[in-house]
């Protein structure tokens, strides 16, 4: 089983989920543009922040890691993914408080989880779904790196709603060159044996 980790960056630190934190997604989702391209229960409420948590804590990490993305020690956002071990490939979802938007919280931390899966899990791609209309989503999976692979019409239903979505993606070869390149740093990160997950895998969330 992969263990839990702690990763940090510059001004972040990616944490494992603990089961106090319900207070910050309950208050994230009470904000529409948190919630719009999301399909989330509206009104979300705490007994939905709860379940929430307890999705990420009971993770497992071999196939979903979940982190909590901290900033000055309060949650500010998640990113995880779902890993599939036999393509060596994943996909990764990130959420983060409005009230943190514009300040290039949300690409560090992708940029971390991304290094972590390729180093640490030893993965050849990964890919990220985003709202077609979810312009600030889908521009920060190109910040990161990533390419648009394809453009699904009318592919999901959210609120009664056809929406499409668009898929990005990123190779591992692509994203060592870019690190060479560019010289994106990679994340440092301590194992946290003290948080060992066993069950569901983390939802998605973009």
């Amino acid at each position: 089983m992969t263990e839990p980790i702690i990763l940090s960056t510059a001004r972040l630190v990616l944490r494992p989920w603990q089961p106090g934190d319900i207070e910050a997604p309950f208050t994230w989702a009470q904000d529409e543009r948190f919630w719009r391209f999301l399909p989330l229960p509206v009104p979300y409420t705490r007994d939905d922040a709860l379940e929430f948590v307890e999705s990420r804590v009971t993770a497992d990490w071999s196939v979903a890691p979940a982190f909590a993305v901290t900033v000055g020690g309060a949650v500010a956002g998640d990113v995880n993914a779902r890993v599939e071990r036999e393509h060596r490939r994943a996909e990764i979802g990130y959420g983060l408080n409005p009230a943190h938007w514009g300040q290039g919280y949300a690409l560090e931390a992708v940029e971390a989880v991304l290094g972590w899966l390729f180093e640490t899990m030893g993965l050849e791609k990964v890919i990220a779904r985003a709202d077609a209309a979810n312009r600030g989503s889908w521009r920060l999976m190109e910040r990161a790196g990533m390419e648009r692979e394809a453009l699904h019409r009318s592919h999901r239903v959210l609120r009664g709603e056809r929406r499409d979505e668009v898929v990005y993606g990123l190779l591992r070869r692509d994203w060592l060159r870019a690190k060479a390149d560019a010289g994106i740093g990679r994340p440092a990160g301590r194992a946290n044996t003290n948080e060992r997950t066993s069950q569901r895998p983390a939802e998605n969330r973009r």
